[in-house]
């Protein structure tokens, strides 16, 4: 097979024409849904994360008294809010 019967193709991974590199193409658009996928479990991880720690919190701040919660500036009543907002990104 001589070099005139190739397919060239500007391959934007090497950024020069090479033989067939229309091949690389598939890859990265393989490549690109499997980071995606990534992304994806990392956020979902993420959220779970913080509906934990949002638990944590409000449970813990839900067993202080009245008192205790007045000396940090909690309001009983806020005790959800103020978790959220500690917990949120």
């Amino acid at each position: 097979m001589n070099r005139s019967s190739y397919n060239y193709v500007t391959s934007p991974a090497h950024g020069a024409n090479v033989p067939f590199a229309g091949l690389y193409q598939p890859a990265e658009t393989i490549a690109d849904v499997i980071t995606q996928a990534g992304m994806a479990v990392v956020r979902a991880f993420e959220a779970l994360h913080r509906g934990i720690a949002y638990r944590q919190t409000g449970r813990a701040l839900s067993r202080l008294d009245a008192r205790t919660l007045n000396d940090i500036g909690i309001p009983k009543a806020e005790i959800t809010t103020v978790a959220r907002s500690l917990t949120a990104r």
